[in-house]
Formats: C-alpha cells, structure tokens, sequence
C-alpha cells in the first residue's frame, strides 16, 4: 500500500480518545497504540514486542539491525557504535560545515532554496555518503527504490528488490577491490575478521542490511526531519528570534521533532500475550506503536498542540525509545543545527515561504514535506 499527498497541516493521528487508547485495525492487520505510556512500553520493552519479520532473502531492511533484537541487534549495532556516539558525531561538524556552505552557496545568490533539492535531501545524503566512503553519484543509484519505499504505509510492505540486492552486492565488491576509509570499509574488515553476531560470522547478508539501513535511514527519515523542521520554523516565524538567540535552536529542533514525527509509527510484533489499554494482544499479533499520537499525549505534554521551543522537557519518540533508539539521531541534530546556523548567517531576514509552490505533505511511512520552497532576500 502506497502514501498519498495530504493537505499542508494534515498530521498523523494523534491521540484521538482517552476511551479508545488501543483498538485493533483489520485493514493493516495490527493493532494500533497511541498513550505515551502505552507506545514508549512497545518501543522499549522488547521482551514482549519484537522486530524480526520479514525475510532478509526478499528485502535487505529485514536483514538489517533494525528489524533485529537483541542479542542480534546488540551485535549489529556495536559495528558502528563509535561513529554515530555523540563524541565522534561532534568531530564531524566541520564535515557538515562544509556541506552546507556548498548548499548554500547555491541558493542564497537566488534567494530561494527548495526544501527538499536545494537542502533537505542534499545535506543529509552528503554527509552519510562522507561518512560510508561512498560517492555520491553511487548513492544516487538507490534513491528511486529508497523514495518509493518510503511512499509505503507500513514496514511490513516491503516487497522483494532483487534489482536493489544486485546492487547493494556489486556495491560492496567493487568496495572489496577499491578500499577507501569509512564505515563500509570497517564492516568488511570485520566480516573478513569473523565478526561474531549471535553466534555466527557477520554474513554478506548482514553486510547488505547495513549499508541499506544507513542509506535508507539518511535519505529517508533524516531528509523528513529537515524539511519538517525548516517549514515549522517558517511557519510559526521564529527565524528572528533564531537569529537573536541561538541557543534556542536546539529546542526549536527537538519541538519540531515533537511536532512533525518524521516516521509517524513502528510496527512490532507481539512475542509473548500481552494487555494494552485494557485490550487482550495475542502472541504472533503486530502491534503498532504511534509515536505521532504519543508525542501529542497531554498526559505526557504541557498543551501538547502548542509549538513551543522552549518545552521542558522534552521526552519526545521521535527516535525510538530503548535498545532500538535511533542510531542516527545525533547525527541529525547536528546536520539541523549547522543548517540553521549557517542559513541565518548566510542570508538575511526574512525567510518565507514560496507562494508559487505550495507547501504539501506525504503520509506514509515517512511523514514529511512533499513539496515547499524558501524565499529570501538573494546575498549579494
């Protein structure tokens, strides 16, 4: 099943009914949780909800650490730990400077920027590509098949791509006869070393999976969050007040993160019987955490449909919650930060939207802008 464009404001569910915090939705064959409390219990709980579905030998997500518990996961994860902990994440930020200044010294002469080309797209795909030891025209290669599975609704849509897998593998021989430093050089050297995942050797499947997941994660769910954010600030005119105070900014980041959850749910499944919400889960049955409606509870948030940067605290799940917490999230918020940064110091005030271009949304797996564009007054 496929997303479609909704209007600019439309959103994910939120918590709709105090009465009905979980009810069972016979078209998606899963039931549906939207408490705070009950959603953070799905996402961090995992002896009792799980993520290995789907086979590895069909789509290489299933494969990945993300659709994998621990200790499987443990074990994936650990391979790239380091690179994505927020002291080795703080060390690339004069990479991410660099990007962003080649972004806008595109855009700032022409005083417009689209969201998505001109930066949400760009930024994030740059960096990862830096980091994986990636060109960027290989990446550019996947993005057809990433973008049309991020138009899914579900996790549990992904269909076969042996065109994809093909390419994922001739990726990593070419990287097997051209090494180069980055994180896709590290995990062959560890799956030459025999890297032990639950008890078996890191495979050419598991390779597969990693590289699929961090190109995924960062054209997909990163590129949402940016666009998010960059419309919330527009839209509730806090470039000024950015500009003035910049220490606001990470605050402004994680409210949009709060307000606009770039991947609005997370499927599960049940592993054991389980009672939510006073609703009786079986063994075997998915369970759908909505992260967009938890984010939106106001048994957990201050006047939750208020845009407020200075929220504290701010215990959103827009990454997760627990050992499947985002691995990418500090690397996200920096690539928000330096964006922020850099625009206001780049180009003047004010920043708006472009009325030519109307700004819509996509509701599917991922949740973001559609389409939308900046204006400003073009740098001389």
């Amino acid at each position: 099943m496929s997303a479609s464009v909704v209007p600019e404001f439309a959103i994910p569910p939120m918590f709709l009914d105090a009465s009905t915090p979980v009810f069972f939705d016979e078209g998606l064959d899963t039931w549906n949780v939207f408490a705070y409390r009950d959603v953070a219990r799905v996402l961090k709980n995992y002896d009792d909800f799980g993520m290995e579905y789907g086979d590895p030998d069909i789509h290489p997500s299933y494969g990945a650490m993300w659709f994998r518990d621990p200790p499987r996961h443990t074990h994936l994860r650990a391979l790239t730990d380091d690179t994505f902990h927020l002291a080795a994440v703080r060390d690339l930020t004069p990479t991410v400077d660099r990007v962003v200044d080649g972004l806008l010294n595109k855009v700032a002469p022409a005083g417009r920027a689209d969201l998505l080309a001109d930066l949400a797209q760009p930024l994030p795909a740059l960096v990862i590509c830096e980091i994986l030891g990636l060109d960027f025209a290989e990446s550019m290669r996947f993005l057809g098949w990433l973008r049309e599975e991020h138009h899914l609704l579900t996790l549990g849509d992904f269909s076969g791509k042996p065109e994809m897998m093909a390419a994922l593998a001739e990726l990593l021989r070419s990287r097997r006869d051209s090494r180069r430093p980055g994180v896709i050089n590290d995990l062959l050297s560890a799956h030459e070393a025999g890297y032990i995942v639950d008890g078996q050797p890191l495979s050419e499947r598991d390779l597969l999976g990693y590289v699929y997941m961090l190109l995924s994660a960062s054209f997909g769910a990163t590129t949402t969050a940016i666009g998010n954010y960059l419309l919330a600030i527009v839209q509730h005119d806090l470039w000024k007040q950015l500009r003035d105070e910049p220490g606001l900014i990470p605050g402004a980041i994680e409210e949009s993160l709060r307000w606009d959850t770039p991947m609005p749910a997370l499927r599960t499944r049940a592993k054991v019987a389980v009672t939510i919400g006073g609703q009786h889960i079986q063994a075997g049955q998915y369970v759908t955490g909505w992260m967009s409606a938890a984010n939106r509870d106001p048994g957990e948030f201050d006047q939750p449909t208020r845009f407020d940067i200075h929220r504290r605290p701010n215990r959103h799940l827009s990454f997760g919650r627990g050992v499947h917490y985002c691995l990418g999230a500090e690397l996200g918020r920096l690539e928000m930060k330096v964006l922020t940064e850099r625009l206001l110091q780049r180009v003047s005030l004010p920043i708006g939207l472009d009325p030519a271009v109307p700004a819509q949304r996509t509701f599917g797996l991922l949740h973001g802008v559609a389409q939308g564009a900046l204006v400003f007054p073009p740098a001389i």
